[in-house]
């Protein structure tokens, strides 16, 4: 099941975060032709933004905002000896 995680430094209301996650779980759906109850979405909120710095192309870049996505569901490891069974 994916778990999508977005992090954010403006604050968004909970109507916006409810608009948001449907807008994702509609998308999700539809491109992976699963159900909605799949679909795991976490919003972080900090309104002193986030110190983690990023490097694009060798360039510094802070970002505001930032979504990840994580599924348990594939091996992204395939030398593991657990995954090959």
């Amino acid at each position: 099941m994916p778990h999508y995680e977005i992090f954010h430094s403006t604050p968004l209301t909970p109507n916006q975060c409810r608009q948001l996650a449907e807008a994702i779980t509609t998308l999700h759906c539809t491109t992976f032709s699963v159900p909605s109850a799949f679909v795991n979405i976490t919003f972080h909120h900090s309104d002193r933004g986030y110190t983690r710095i990023t490097f694009v192309g060798g360039k510094e870049v802070r970002s505001l905002c930032r979504l990840r996505c994580c599924s348990f569901a594939q091996c992204t490891f395939r030398d593991d000896p657990i995954s090959m069974r």
